[in-house]
Protein backbone atom coordinates (compact mmCIF):
# COMPACT_ATOMS: atom_id res chain seq x y z
CA UNK A 1 0.00 0.00 0.00
CA UNK A 2 0.65 4.19 -0.54
CA UNK A 3 1.15 5.92 2.80
CA UNK A 4 -2.03 7.94 2.69
CA UNK A 5 -2.03 11.73 1.43
CA UNK A 6 0.97 11.43 -0.22
CA UNK A 7 1.07 11.22 -3.92
CA UNK A 8 -0.26 9.04 -6.05
CA UNK A 9 -2.19 8.17 -2.54
CA UNK A 10 -5.29 9.82 -2.36
CA UNK A 11 -6.57 11.64 1.05
CA UNK A 12 -6.13 9.59 4.06
CA UNK A 13 -9.73 7.76 4.97
CA UNK A 14 -11.02 7.71 8.96
CA UNK A 15 -8.71 4.61 9.73
CA UNK A 16 -5.33 6.53 8.31
CA UNK A 17 -4.91 2.89 6.57
CA UNK A 18 -2.40 2.46 3.35
CA UNK A 19 -3.82 3.03 0.52
CA UNK A 20 -3.98 0.67 -2.66
CA UNK A 21 -4.50 1.37 -6.17
CA UNK A 22 -5.51 -1.19 -8.70
CA UNK A 23 -5.17 0.51 -11.67
CA UNK A 24 -1.77 1.97 -10.72
CA UNK A 25 1.38 0.76 -13.37
CA UNK A 26 3.35 -2.54 -11.47
CA UNK A 27 7.41 -1.94 -11.38
CA UNK A 28 9.13 -5.21 -12.31
CA UNK A 29 10.25 -4.66 -8.17
CA UNK A 30 6.99 -4.69 -6.86
CA UNK A 31 6.01 -7.29 -9.00
CA UNK A 32 8.94 -9.72 -7.28
CA UNK A 33 8.44 -8.51 -4.22
CA UNK A 34 4.34 -9.86 -4.64
CA UNK A 35 5.80 -12.88 -6.17
CA UNK A 36 8.16 -13.95 -3.23
CA UNK A 37 5.59 -12.48 -0.38
CA UNK A 38 2.93 -15.15 -1.71
CA UNK A 39 5.23 -18.13 -2.30
CA UNK A 40 7.50 -17.47 0.47
CA UNK A 41 6.30 -15.05 2.89
CA UNK A 42 8.84 -16.09 5.01
CA UNK A 43 11.87 -16.61 3.08
CA UNK A 44 15.13 -14.65 4.33
CA UNK A 45 17.73 -14.01 1.74
CA UNK A 46 21.32 -16.04 1.50
CA UNK A 47 24.46 -14.36 1.40
CA UNK A 48 27.36 -16.73 0.19
CA UNK A 49 30.71 -15.90 1.60
CA UNK A 50 33.16 -18.18 -0.25
CA UNK A 51 36.39 -18.93 1.46
CA UNK A 52 39.44 -20.01 -0.74
CA UNK A 53 43.12 -19.15 -1.17
CA UNK A 54 43.22 -18.65 2.84
CA UNK A 55 40.67 -15.66 2.27
CA UNK A 56 37.07 -14.59 2.59
CA UNK A 57 34.99 -13.61 -0.85
CA UNK A 58 33.65 -11.23 -0.49
CA UNK A 59 35.16 -9.95 2.19
CA UNK A 60 32.37 -7.63 3.28
CA UNK A 61 28.77 -8.53 2.57
CA UNK A 62 25.61 -6.44 3.56
CA UNK A 63 22.10 -7.89 4.90
CA UNK A 64 18.79 -7.19 6.20
CA UNK A 65 18.30 -7.83 9.91
CA UNK A 66 16.99 -11.22 9.74
CA UNK A 67 18.99 -12.64 7.04
CA UNK A 68 21.65 -15.00 6.77
CA UNK A 69 24.84 -15.40 5.85
CA UNK A 70 26.92 -18.76 4.37
CA UNK A 71 30.35 -19.68 3.96
CA UNK A 72 31.53 -22.29 1.99
CA UNK A 73 35.23 -23.67 2.98
CA UNK A 74 36.51 -24.73 -0.71
CA UNK A 75 40.25 -24.62 0.45
CA UNK A 76 42.07 -27.65 1.38
CA UNK A 77 42.65 -26.61 4.97
CA UNK A 78 39.98 -25.94 7.69
CA UNK A 79 38.92 -22.41 8.87
CA UNK A 80 36.70 -20.59 11.19
CA UNK A 81 34.28 -17.53 11.40
CA UNK A 82 34.69 -16.17 14.99
CA UNK A 83 33.85 -13.20 15.98
CA UNK A 84 36.04 -10.39 17.36
CA UNK A 85 33.62 -10.02 19.78
CA UNK A 86 33.93 -12.58 22.46
CA UNK A 87 30.75 -15.16 22.40
CA UNK A 88 29.21 -13.63 19.80
CA UNK A 89 29.30 -16.30 16.96
CA UNK A 90 32.01 -18.67 16.23
CA UNK A 91 31.73 -21.05 13.58
CA UNK A 92 34.13 -23.94 14.77
CA UNK A 93 36.13 -26.07 12.37
CA UNK A 94 34.80 -25.85 9.33
CA UNK A 95 36.29 -28.33 7.25
CA UNK A 96 37.15 -28.27 3.12
CA UNK A 97 33.51 -28.37 1.01
CA UNK A 98 31.36 -28.05 4.36
CA UNK A 99 29.07 -25.13 5.38
CA UNK A 100 27.88 -22.93 8.33
CA UNK A 101 25.25 -20.42 7.75
CA UNK A 102 24.48 -17.61 11.26
CA UNK A 103 21.87 -15.43 10.90
CA UNK A 104 22.06 -12.01 11.98
CA UNK A 105 18.93 -10.35 13.43
CA UNK A 106 20.25 -6.86 14.64
CA UNK A 107 22.10 -4.36 12.86
CA UNK A 108 25.32 -3.21 13.24
CA UNK A 109 28.94 -4.15 11.98
CA UNK A 110 29.77 -7.50 12.72
CA UNK A 111 33.68 -8.32 12.08
CA UNK A 112 35.20 -11.98 12.12
CA UNK A 113 38.61 -13.86 11.83
CA UNK A 114 40.10 -17.26 11.32
CA UNK A 115 41.54 -18.30 14.33
CA UNK A 116 43.89 -20.59 12.52
CA UNK A 117 44.69 -17.84 10.21
CA UNK A 118 44.34 -14.33 11.93
CA UNK A 119 45.19 -12.64 8.82
CA UNK A 120 41.69 -13.65 7.04
CA UNK A 121 39.44 -10.99 7.97
CA UNK A 122 35.88 -10.49 6.87
CA UNK A 123 33.10 -8.42 7.73
CA UNK A 124 28.93 -9.14 8.10
CA UNK A 125 26.93 -5.17 7.93
CA UNK A 126 23.20 -5.32 8.99
CA UNK A 127 21.00 -2.59 8.37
Amino acid sequence: GYQCGVPPAGPCDPQNRPYFLPDATVTRGQTAKIVTNTFFPNCHPVVDVRIVDFAYEPETVTISPGDSARWINLDLDYHTVTSDVPGQFDSGRIYQFQVWLHTFDTPGTYSYYCIPHPYMRGTVIVR
